[in-house]
């Protein structure tokens, strides 16, 4: 696993305490105001964000860093920003007995994850035999 920063971890905590999903707050309205040019910080828009043809979220469903709610709540954001274009409809493919790093350290996760992957990139399907 990569390593991350302090401030890192101080939004993650801002969001999980505030139950937001926003840019990083400096706790001082004149900091915020010179970083976003308002006293708090702004939400993010999910509808900016372009995903590619094909996009598959991968989730587990006993994962305790990406909440399955809080995955569940991403993938409905994106299927909103996307509905205009069924192409760019985002496919979710859910391990439920994996958490985090079972996604790289499971014996099973040939079966579950990578060859699922290689199907995908292969223009198929997950499910597919």
């Amino acid at each position: 696993p990569a390593g991350t920063s302090v401030k890192n971890i101080v939004h993650w905590s801002q969001e999980v305490k505030r139950d937001v999903f926003q840019m990083f707050d400096y706790e001082d309205p004149q900091k915020n105001i010179d970083h976003y040019k308002r006293p708090t910080p702004p939400p993010y828009d999910l509808s900016k964000i372009q995903l590619p043809n094909s996009t598959v979220f991968f989730a587990g469903g006993w994962d305790v860093l990406a909440d399955p709610t809080d995955v569940n709540h991403l993938i409905l954001l994106m299927q909103e920003a996307t509905k205009n274009d069924p192409k760019k409809f985002p496919f979710t493919y859910k391990v439920n007995p994996y958490d985090h790093l079972d996604f790289i350290l499971a014996t099973n996760a040939f079966d579950y994850v990578y060859d699922p992957i290689l199907k995908i990139l292969a223009g198929g399907s997950p499910g597919e035999e």
